[in-house]
Order: C-alpha cells, then structure tokens, then sequence
C-alpha cells in the first residue's frame, strides 16, 4: 500500500510505500508533529477491525509507523494534531457503528488515554480536532442534539471547562428549520491561538470557508462559492 499514489511522477511529491499489503493509511485529517519529522495518520485494514489505529510515520517516507492507538470497538480513530510539545495527540474515537464514541487524548511515548468527552457527546463525523498552539485548549464540532447542525466548542486539555464559542454573524448549530441555521465544522486555530478558521454549511448557501476571532467575534467571510471545506491555516504570519 502506498500513502500517496500517483498514476505517473509529479515534481515535488513522493508516495511513501508501506510494505503491507492490507493496512491503508489516511493522513488528510491528521497533522504534522511540532519538529516536522513525523505525520498523525489513521490506519485501517479491511480485513482485520482490530488493526483501526493512530499512528505516525516518518515524514522523511522511510517508513517506520508508531502505533498510538488501538481502537477496540471495531471502528476509527481520526487523528487531530498533537499538541504543541509534540507529546500528545488528540483524536475522535468511532464505534464499528460509525458513532461517535468520546474524545480522547493519547501519549506519543507510550501510547496511554485520556478521555475528554464520552460517547453521548454527538462529535460531526469526520471532524478533525485540533489543539491550540498554546497548549491548553481543544476545539471541536459538535451537535448539542442530534437533530441540530454543528457548532463549535472548546475545551481544555485536561478535559474540563466545555463552552461553545457563540460565532457573531452566523447562526452555527441551530435547528434545519431555523431560516438562517448553518453547520459549523472542520475548525481550526491560527498559529497564533489568536483566530479560528472553520467551514460553514447550509443547504442555502453550500459550505463556505470562515475566519472569526477566538471568542467568535469579528467574522469575516473567505470563499463565496458554496464549494469549499476543509480549510487549514498556513504558518505564514497574517497580514495586518
């Protein structure tokens, strides 16, 4: 299996082979550790659920994956980024079920957890959890209910102090009905800890690329064409 393939070479891009025939591995929503030398990725393999981990590999495509999780419900766990001393990871935790079930925190070195938030807490599937740069807060998408869009929230490292950031201009985790409601998801911290940059989606609207303040003040609109996700902050200072 291969982490990246590519049907002929492209300058600048390098498919890391992993000699395993059966292990797929699945960076797109994990990160890079702090010093650059290693990726967060999700491994799966479709013949054997018990092998549906976290681990990093070596970004210098020599192989060499670390297990740091292993998930015993049968489903995946989706990397987040580490935290800013490269010790930790955090990671949402699915059920075989695809369901939510909690998020936890896990050590690089030896692989020990932490759980923040239990499995009746409703996480958008498929977000990335992300850790601020100055180490002591998590944030996240989630739904308050199931049947109300997501919002964003943050909590502290340790697992205590849930709150939502309330984001000004934007009604983010209301119900469909509501006439302005939208989802709010895939969020993310400026290098700074100073602004977050996140998704909004509305069967109205599509899905847009947002950057507010950390409090959810000072909302400015990115992309206006209804098609964009999944966005990701640079390390390029911002330009004031």
């Amino acid at each position: 299996m291969l982490l990246a393939v590519l049907s002929r070479p492209i300058p600048g891009y390098a498919p890391f082979p992993i000699n395993d025939p059966t292990l797929n591995i699945g960076c797109g929503t994990g990160s890079w550790s702090p010093d650059g030398t290693r990726l967060a990725c999700e491994t799966w393999d479709d013949s054997n659920p018990a092998r549906n981990d976290v681990d990093t590999i070596s970004s210098a495509g020599s192989g060499g994956l670390t297990r740091i999780t292993s998930n015993p419900l049968g489903g995946h766990d989706v990397p987040g980024s580490y935290s800013p001393d490269g010790k930790r990871i955090v990671f949402i935790r699915y059920d075989a079920n695809g369901h939510p079930a909690g998020l936890f925190v896990g050590k690089t070195t030896d692989g020990q957890l932490r759980q923040l938030l239990p499995a009746s807490v409703d996480l958008n599937m498929g977000v990335q959890s992300d850790w601020s740069p100055q180490g002591n807060e998590i944030i996240v998408s989630l739904h308050v209910t199931p049947d109300v869009f997501g919002s964003i929230w943050v909590i502290h490292a340790d697992g205590t102090g849930l709150h939502e950031i309330h984001i000004q201009g934007l009604d983010c985790g209301a119900s469909p009905s509501a006439p302005n409601a939208v989802g709010c998801h895939g969020v993310h911290w400026s290098p700074d800890g100073k602004k977050i940059i996140f998704a909004s989606n509305s069967p109205a609207t599509g899905v847009n690329i947002y950057i507010a303040n950390a409090d959810g003040t000072g909302l400015n609109q990115v992309t206006q064409d209804g098609g964009s996700d999944d966005p990701t902050w640079g390390t390029h200072p911002l330009a004031h």
